[in-house]
C-alpha cells in the first residue's frame, strides 16, 4: 500500500507518549510485529512506528530498508542476515518501556503459542527460525523465565 495522504493524524513514536490505558496494546502490537515479520522472514533497519494517541494501535512505515530472508529452516542464514536480524530485534525491543517489560513476555509467549496452533511449530514454517528465537532470547532482557523456558524448548 503506498499512502499519499496523512496515515494517523494523532500518531506519535514514542508508547510513553500516549494515555497509560493504551499502553498495553501498543506493547502488544509491537511485540506481535516482532514475531510476524520474523517468522515472515522480513527485516528492516530503522524501525520506524506510528502510535496512534486515541487507539493504541501501532503501524510501522518506511520499509525502504527491508529485506526478505528465508523462512527456511534447512538453509543457513548469511552473516549479513543475522546482523540484519540483530539490529530489527534490538529496534524492536527498544521500542518497549522497562515498565511494560513483563507484559511484553507475555506477550510473546502468547503470540508465539498461537503461531504454533495455527500451524505446527518451528519445523512447518510457522514459527520463527530457531536463529530468530534465539535472538528474541539475546535481546530480549524483558523475558521472565516463562517466555525463557518456552523459546528454549524450541530452539
Amino acid at each position: 500500500m503506498i499512502v499519499m495522504e496523512p496515515f494517523m493524524d494523532d500518531s506519535v513514536a514514542s508508547v510513553s507518549e500516549i494515555r497509560k490505558e493504551l499502553r498495553e496494546y501498543s506493547v502488544s502490537c509491537i511485540v506481535r510485529t516482532l514475531v510476524q515479520m520474523l517468522a515472515a522472514g522480513v527485516l528492516t533497519t530503522d524501525v520506524q512506528p506510528l502510535i496512534s494517541r486515541s487507539t493504541g494501535e501501532v503501524v510501522f512505515i518506511d520499509m525502504t530498508e527491508a529485506k526478505i530472508i528465508s523462512t527456511s529452516h534447512a538453509e543457513s542464514l548469511s552473516f549479513l542476515d543475522m546482523a540484519l536480524a540483530s539490529s530489527f530485534c534490538s529496534e524492536m525491543i527498544a521500542l518497549i518501556p522497562e515498565e511494560y517489560a513483563s507484559i511484553a513476555s507475555r506477550k510473546l509467549v502468547d503470540e508465539l503459542k498461537a503461531m504454533e496452533l495455527r500451524g505446527g511449530g518451528t519445523g512447518s514454517n510457522n514459527l520463527p527460525r530457531k536463529e530468530m528465537l534465539e535472538l528474541i532470547q539475546r535481546h530480549g532482557t524483558f523475558l521472565s523465565r516463562e517466555a525463557t523456558d518456552y523459546i528454549e524448548a524450541r530452539i
